[in-house]
């Protein structure tokens, strides 16, 4: 009796486990397959890929407190590409779990489109993602994410531009309970 009790609980949960683990990659309600927002993992593939092999050189500066900490002339590398795209990436609502969370907005005019999502949730990481596009040709002319991570004993804000061919800003606003506010800008600038 006690070894059929043990199994019927191990089913059940194994049962809850695997719902669990299924609903991570469902549609929520009212959204089928194909529906998604902005990814910036498939934006930031497509970077690398149409632009790995181009010469490109730039200009990194890193300020804190207003007082330029660090100033490189360096090359796109993978490796520099990938310290970029990955703050971005954590700004991603691409996935079917993000459906249903952004209030989207499309504006218009002549020269071009902007994608505006919007966070519903006060407390969610990505608050605001801004896409503008070229109206001719649907181009993604700049990529700006704000986000927001609030601890117990730390909140850490960000303000992110990418403007491919152009200028790439991450700047970050960093509190602790045991320290001064920080905030640290990272500029890269293609030359």
């Amino acid at each position: 009796m006690k070894k059929t009790v043990l199994q019927a609980a191990c089913l059940l949960l194994l049962a809850v486990m695997i719902s669990c683990s299924s609903k991570m990659d469902t549609y929520p309600e009212g959204y089928e397959e194909g529906d998604e927002y902005f990814s910036m993992k498939e934006f930031f593939d497509d970077q690398w890929k149409n632009k790995s092999e181009l010469p490109y050189v730039y200009a990194k500066v890193t300020k804190v407190n207003d007082v330029v900490e660090d100033s490189v002339i360096m090359d796109w590398t993978n490796e520099a590409f990938a310290e970029i795209r990955e703050e971005f990436e954590k700004a991603d609502i691409g996935a079917p779990g993000h459906l249903g969370k952004y209030n989207f907005t499309l504006l218009e005019d002549m020269n071009s489109r902007t994608l505006l999502y919007e966070a519903l949730d006060k407390d969610a990481f990505t608050q605001k993602l801004i896409l503008v596009l070229d109206a001719e040709n649907n181009k993604i002319t700049s990529v700006y994410a704000e986000t927001k991570d609030e601890g117990i004993f730390s909140t850490e804000n960000s303000k992110m531009t990418y403007i491919p061919d152009g200028t790439i800003q991450i700047v970050k606003f960093r509190k602790h309970m045991f320290s001064k506010k920080k905030e640290i800008i990272i500029t890269y600038k293609f030359l």
